[in-house]
């Protein structure tokens, strides 16, 4: 009775830890493609085809079908799985009898079911045949963690969106979820390296993991996290971005497609009324460039220009000079605004009235916190048709300043 129990332990308990960790790959990688259906069909696909080739993969008679007849047969079924996604999709029957969102889950957990089960299948056949097999597991995994988190690297932790959206809107540090992430990722690759040996020292090498794991989580803690770096000439910090000289002859070029010119984030905001624009982008304002300095335009430098703009922080609290016209057509929308890097003046929501200096939460991640209120405008481009431009209390010298133009041939 020991020695069956014994050998089940020593069979089988391998076998389960080397399934979780091969199904939460899967799950890493299908977090970000699809729903909750898909990810929870992925994590059954993989189990079960991990759970099925340990079982059965070198007994008879599935011991004597050649390695590429299996990846051919895994193959056929993933053709055949796709062919059935298909009709479950596009089937009138389904979508009016279970409705359209039914149907559609109902695919999206077929489609991942059958193309877990049938990757998952290759790579345990391969392990268990060929010498190679293992390291391809291992590669499979760790590239499935790397992908899935690799949008947050350089400091930017609102991305991924699926993991920065669900931890700022409920108040937690995305970090936290991201080193939490990677911990598991490198207890899953150690423990897969060690499932074939010796299981007694198991917890010996898992208890070291995890002080490695607590002592990062620490280092974070104490130092913080990298800063995001501003890679364009125009970025809301107001900090010179050193560039070579095709940027500083044209400072109106458009930016390089490349992975060095890539916006990068430079506050959180948290909104604390509900606010949707009309034209579907959020706009934050924070300077105007209302006077030509002979190279481009620049901050004024009149005392009567933009008076609705605040321009300095503070530890108070300050409020426009100006306010914005037509508040009946206006909704008040209220924020609080966290600095990820230096800003040089304070930015708010369209038309921010009031900056309130705020205390810090977390003075590792932010630079500077504070609230806003904003006149945000509710009404379409058509109400502004017909209109004219400017305030009854501008004189003509200054609306003709707003208005000429710069002799620079470039506008």
């Amino acid at each position: 009775m020991k020695e069956n129990t014994a050998t089940v332990q020593a069979h089988y308990l391998p076998s389960a830890l080397r399934a979780l960790i091969i199904a939460s790959a899967f799950w890493a990688l299908s977090l970000s493609l699809t729903i909750l259906s898909g990810s929870v069909a992925a994590i059954a696909g993989s189990l079960i085809a991990c759970l099925a080739v340990d079982r059965w993969a070198n007994a008879e008679p599935i011991k004597q079908v050649r390695t590429s007849t299996i990846v051919a047969a895994a193959a056929a079924l993933l053709l055949l799985n796709y062919a059935a996604v298909g009709l479950v999709t596009r089937s009138d029957f389904l979508a009016s009898m279970l409705s359209p969102i039914v149907a559609f889950e109902l695919g999206e957990a077929l489609n991942w079911f059958g193309l877990c089960l049938a990757a998952t299948t290759v790579l345990r056949s391969l392990a268990q045949r060929t010498s190679f097999g293992g390291v391809l597991e291992i590669l499979f995994v760790a590239t499935a963690f790397v992908v899935t988190l690799s949008a947050h690297r350089n400091g930017m932790i609102h991305r991924p969106f699926f993991i920065g959206d669900y931890a700022l809107i409920r108040g937690i540090d995305p970090a936290t979820i991201l080193m939490t992430f990677g911990c598991l990722a490198v207890i899953a690759l150690s423990a897969l390296l060690m499932a074939e040996n010796n299981q007694r020292r198991l917890p010996y090498h898992f208890a070291i993991l995890g002080l490695l794991c607590f002592s990062l989580a620490g280092f974070v803690r104490f130092f913080g996290l990298p800063t995001p770096g501003m890679t364009d000439d125009l970025g809301l910090t107001g900090q010179e971005i050193a560039g070579n000289s095709q940027q500083k002859e044209n400072p109106f070029r458009d930016g390089e497609n490349t992975a060095e010119d890539k916006e990068a984030p430079v506050a959180v905001v948290v909104f604390r009324d509900d606010y949707e624009p009309l034209n579907g982008s959020y706009y934050f304002r924070e300077s105007a460039y209302s006077q030509f300095n002979g190279v481009m335009l620049d901050y004024t430098s009149r005392g009567d220009m933009d008076r609705d703009l605040i321009e300095s922080f503070t530890n108070t609290e300050l409020t426009a000079e100006v306010l914005p016209q037509a508040m009946d057509q206006r909704k008040t929308v209220r924020t609080t605004v966290g600095m990820l890097v230096p800003h040089r003046n304070p930015f708010g929501l369209v038309s921010p009235a009031t900056y309130i200096n705020a205390a810090n939460p977390n003075n590792l991640r932010f630079k500077r916190t504070y609230d806003t209120l904003s006149y945000a405008p509710t009404y379409d481009f058509e109400y502004m048709l017909g209109r004219e431009l400017g305030r009854d209390d501008w004189s003509d010298e200054l609306r003709n300043k707003y208005l000429e133009l710069p002799s620079d041939p470039r506008y």
